[in-house]
């Protein structure tokens, strides 16, 4: 585990920032999260036409903007116009550069993003407080090789592997520091003894998404969970508080599929 997971306490992600009063994915929510007591936001990045990558989940305009439009098909300084409701679309660098001491965890969504985040994180000095994730192995192993020593994340590969059987599971957390995973796929639930016992044994730092329901934070923390990635941070501020102190994994020297 990297010092990206350095700390006391079990973790709150911030599920693209804190979207209460706030658009996803945007500077005010990610300041309202960390205001709110998160460690790390979770975020995502597609790249523009010029190769810019962009904060956005989604690879269309529709869903935040009420309009049609391609973030890939369009420049940086056009979608940087876009109304989402009071605020635009940041870039990864202006995020990176908002918060300098926020730790970011990144979602690769496309390969347009590739060498876009890459280049954000070089420019703003920000390896040691990212942690690269994706859907795609190849996307994340392109990025990850291109910033030695970044953090990464495990892929849905990772989580397959854990359905398959623990020498499997095994073999696929040697080459991650984190798994962040939903609490079931296809039927079975993921947070097993085995997989929390399978993580600790190799220092990788074990996440929960999309976690809201203040009693399942409470159950998976104790069940050995380091991360809850959440929409409600507040509601996980108040219920790590109340848990007060907890052991936590031990550390390498100190990190997702769809969210």
């Amino acid at each position: 585990m990297t010092h990206f997971f350095s700390g006391d306490s079990p973790l709150i992600a911030a599920h693209r920032g804190f979207p209460l009063n706030h658009p996803e994915n945007t500077l005010p929510a990610f300041q309202a999260a960390l205001d709110a007591g998160a460690d790390l936001i979770e975020t995502d990045v597609h790249g523009s036409r010029d190769g810019v990558a962009m904060i956005a989940h989604d690879p269309g305009l529709w869903r935040v903007a009420g309009r049609s439009g391609m973030v890939n098909r369009m420049r940086a300084t056009d979608l940087a116009k876009i109304d989402l409701g009071g605020v635009i679309m940041p870039t990864l660098e202006e995020a990176l550069h908002a918060f300098p001491d926020a730790r970011f965890s990144v979602d690769i969504k496309d390969d347009g993003a590739i060498e876009g985040t890459i280049d954000a994180i070089k420019r703003t000095g920000a390896q040691q407080r990212v942690m690269i994730a994706s859907f795609s192995h190849r996307r994340r192993t392109a990025v990850v090789k291109e910033l030695p020593g970044v953090t990464t994340s495990g892929t849905h590969r990772h989580v397959i592997a854990g359905l398959s059987g623990l020498g499997s599971l095994t073999r696929a957390l040697k080459h991650v520091d984190a798994l962040f995973i939903p609490t079931q796929a296809y039927g079975v639930s993921l947070f097993s003894p085995t997989m929390v016992e399978s993580a600790r044994a190799h220092n990788v730092a074990l996440g929960a998404w999309t976690i809201n329901d203040p009693a399942e934070m409470a159950q998976l923390w104790r069940s050995g969970a380091r991360v809850i990635v959440t929409d409600r941070t507040d509601l996980a501020r108040e219920v790590r508080d109340s848990l007060g102190a907890m052991p936590t994994s031990p550390s390498r020297g100190s990190q997702a599929p769809e969210r």
